[in-house]
């Protein structure tokens, strides 16, 4: 439904332009990226200003969506998809925090434990977008100082009566793991699918040549 939306536009935008169709995807995707944002933020800030979340929405938006950028994982085929599950994941992160009441020194062990596996297993890449060594290099080196970050920020702020902000962040940290997991698995599953062509492909071409 979106895609077909933002093909209409496409349209309209690149109809005076010579574009190959490799040129007009990457235009597709850029509109997909830009129309997918715009939509996400609204709807985060409106959600959390009449659910009386900001503060809630403020951790999610600063910490989780950065980290998720540095940290990669499994993505969503489909715009509308991606903006469902993210919208899904959002009101997760905002409202589990208030189901449980950790102390200190519980909250600090599963954020610095949560960190630590996120920042070895990251950076997760997907199908439509893989990274060199180079950038997944850069990418694990951030994952790491935003980790670093948050959890100093959040002892600081712990001390300022601000308890809940551990919370928050293990759950957004909690997020992004099972989130590399996923990814982890599913382009495991995509390496043997590819794999598995590849040989295929091999024996009917040797099949043939035998004939």
């Amino acid at each position: 439904m979106v895609r077909l939306f933002l093909d209409k536009i496409g349209k309209i935008i690149t109809k005076n332009m010579i574009l190959t169709d490799e040129d007009y995807e990457v235009y597709i995707y850029v509109f997909e990226y830009i129309f997918q944002n715009i939509i996400f933020w609204t709807c985060a800030i409106t959600i959390g200003v009449v659910c009386r979340k900001v503060k809630e929405m403020l951790v999610f938006l600063l910490v989780f969506i950065p980290l998720r950028k540095t940290s990669g994982g499994v993505h969503a085929g489909t715009v509308d998809v991606c903006l469902l599950f993210s919208v899904l994941i959002y009101f997760m992160n905002i409202y589990i925090p208030e189901l449980w009441n950790i102390s200190f020194t519980v909250g600090k062990i599963l954020e610095i434990t949560l960190a630590i596996m996120i920042v070895i297993l990251s950076p997760v890449d997907c199908a439509n977008l893989k990274l060199n060594q180079e950038r997944k290099k850069k990418k694990k080196i951030f994952t790491g100082i935003l980790s670093i970050f948050y959890t100093s920020i959040s002892t600081i702020l712990y001390f300022y009566t601000e308890t809940k902000v551990t919370s928050n962040i293990v759950v957004c940290y909690t997020t992004i793991l099972l989130l590399l997991l996923i990814g982890i698995e599913k382009n495991k599953k995509v390496l043997c699918e590819s794999n598995f062509q590849r040989e295929s492909k091999k024996y009917r071409e040797y099949a043939i040549e035998s004939n």
